[in-house]
């Protein structure tokens, strides 16, 4: 009865418990497979990778520096919002880290 699955159909089945919150054996009886079989499946069919979000870029325009930035004086990110955030010269690159990643998620 259990070998007629296809393996497509076996996949469905260990997603599908995977989503579950079924025991393997419970899952396995209801679906009417054997439970060492099923073990046996989900041993064969690799858990899927979690996906990752994919980095989102945003636009940057770089304006020639007045004069007197060009001196040491710093730097202002302009933010997609509008906000501005004016980085002096000498500015910890670990502090700018911080603040950039508690700003990202608004971004």
């Amino acid at each position: 009865m259990t070998r007629s699955k296809t393996a497509a159909q076996r996949a469905h089945l260990v997603a599908q418990w995977r989503a579950s919150l079924l025991s393997q054996a419970a899952f396995a009886r209801q679906h009417h497979v054997h439970p060492r079989t099923f073990w046996d499946w989900i041993r064969q069919i690799p858990v899927a990778a979690p996906a990752r979000p994919a980095p989102r870029f945003v636009p940057v325009q770089v304006l020639d520096a007045p004069r007197e930035a060009a001196g040491g004086e710093g730097i202002t990110i302009v933010l997609p919002g509008g906000e501005r955030l004016q980085v002096s010269a000498g500015t910890s690159p670990t502090w700018l880290a911080a603040v950039v990643a508690e700003l990202r998620p608004r971004c």
